[in-house]
């Protein structure tokens, strides 16, 4: 019998031998099984090789190497090709997260938990700032390109279920709100685009995940004829054209936990999530 497995960029063809060798089979490769060595059961259950072969590089943003096996660095190629890396931050070092903008609340960097070491933002609130909030925020311009990606690791151990977001881009202008927010209503994910005359809802249908890493990429286009799309380990969950996105003002970015908008404050400060290898893209 013939099998044939698909990888990107080539294709090998393995002979099974089992009624000619019955030691097994004999390969010029090493065994297949090994290409798939790391990967996440949800990612690839039920998937042959030719799915990820012919799979497009939107179809495979945002999936960790980790998870992608064999041909991974090819397949994360894939994933940011048309893209810059201009940040990217590990929290490692506490000196990671407190710049000048002293946002983080309660927040520290933590070396127990982590996707990878030796450290992870812990998003722990405060009222910091006029709000109930532990947030890392962009310093510089680089980091805040018009159109690019942002992906990283995040894990939720205590959910607030509504009224709080977990990522925004706030914009320039003075009292503005989130534009776009990664928004909790009744413990599911929705992107709410806010401007001073309009505010605009996506809604993602995932419910939160608790205590399990996951990975998180969002790839934007601010401006009137803007864009978001939004991937959990890989698969996508959202994608919008043709949106208002931002209020032309200008943004920045902040990750992290912000809310109690309820008045609430109590319940906003039991949030707890981690937050870990932030990095940011602009598009070529």
């Amino acid at each position: 019998m013939v099998r044939f497995v698909l990888s990107p960029g080539r294709m090998r063809i393995v002979l099974l031998c089992a009624l000619l060798i019955p030691a097994g089979c004999v390969s010029s490769d090493p065994s297949p099984a090994d290409d798939l060595a790391g990967a996440a059961h949800a990612d690839l259950a039920g998937t042959r090789s030719v799915d990820l072969a012919g799979a497009a590089p939107e179809d495979l943003a945002g999936v960790p190497p980790a998870d992608l096996g064999s041909g991974a660095d090819d397949l994360a190629t894939a994933a940011t090709a048309g893209y810059t890396l201009v940040y990217e931050n590990g929290f490692d070092t506490l000196t990671d997260l407190t710049n000048s903008n002293g946002q983080y609340g309660s927040g520290t960097v933590t070396t127990s938990v982590y996707a990878t070491g030796p450290g992870s933002f812990r998003s722990r609130p405060a009222s910091v700032s006029a709000g109930i909030r532990s947030e890392w925020q962009s310093a510089t311009a680089a980091q805040n390109p018009s159109e690019g990606a942002i992906e990283y690791d995040v894990r939720y151990d205590y959910v607030v279920q509504g009224q709080c977001h977990s990522l925004q881009w706030h914009p320039e202008t003075a009292g503005g709100s989130a534009s776009p927010g990664l928004w909790h209503e009744g413990g599911k994910l929705s992107f709410i685009v806010w401007t001073s005359s309009t505010v605009d809802k996506y809604p993602t249908g995932v419910t939160i995940v608790k205590n399990v890493w996951q990975h998180f990429r969002v790839e934007f286009k601010f401006g009137s004829a803007g864009y978001l799309r939004f991937f959990i380990d890989g698969v996508k969950k959202l994608d919008q054209a043709n949106i208002q996105m931002g209020d032309g003002s200008g943004q920045y970015l902040k990750l992290g936990f912000n809310g109690g908008f309820d008045g609430n404050v109590a319940e906003a400060e039991k949030s707890d999530i981690y937050y870990d290898n932030l990095k940011i893209y602009k598009k070529d």
